[in-house]
């Protein structure tokens, strides 16, 4: 039995239907590549050259430019942290 390839629009459609009933969001096949290159330089910066090998790049430089908002996640998790912590220290002067 023969069977057609998907189209693109298909596979289009059925990325959007998967991340609808899977995580409660419809999200393009482009935003769950940028998802999975954000996860997996977030944490440890060395691994955007795996990114760079995943996503085809010529270059790393390439992938930091396009995908690479890791860094700038944990930057502003930090920054929120240290506005709580200020937050709370001013409190407790106050309360004195």
């Amino acid at each position: 039995m023969w069977r057609k390839l998907l189209s693109q629009q298909a596979i289009y459609k059925c990325v959007i239907a998967t991340s609808e009933q899977l995580l409660g969001q419809p999200l393009s096949p482009h935003v769950l590549r940028d998802c999975a290159v954000t996860s997996l330089t977030e944490h440890e910066s060395d691994n955007l050259e795996i990114a760079t090998q995943l996503l085809g790049h010529a270059t790393p430089t390439v992938t930091r430019k396009a995908y690479d908002h890791g860094r700038m996640i944990v930057a502003h998790r930090q920054y929120v942290q240290n506005l709580k912590t200020l937050k709370d220290d001013l409190r407790k002067e106050l309360d004195r």
